[in-house]
């Protein structure tokens, strides 16, 4: 079976928050990407929304440069702040 099938059975009985669904880092592995994506330059879009914490952090954990978008200044500088605290980089 491949990981991609996989995702989708553990999407189809979602539990909420903390349940069997892979997070980005883990599919990231799964997917032996990781060291594919180390020393690039990633640009992620819309750097204000809640599923940007979750990809920049896997991102950030492979070593990659990340370079955000987004239309809100103010915001934008406060995710970017709140994901470096979060992952201590």
């Amino acid at each position: 079976m491949s990981s991609a099938s996989l995702y989708a059975d553990v999407h189809r009985n979602h539990q909420g928050a903390g349940d069997a669904r892979p997070t980005a880092l883990q599919i990231i592995k799964d997917e032996v990407v990781g060291c594919k994506l180390t020393g690039k330059v990633i640009v992620i879009t819309g750097a204000t929304s809640s599923i940007f914490f979750e990809t920049a952090s896997a991102l950030s954990a492979i070593r990659a440069t990340l370079l955000l978008t987004a239309r809100n200044l103010e915001k934008a500088e406060n995710s970017r702040l709140n994901s470096l605290n979060l992952s201590g980089n």
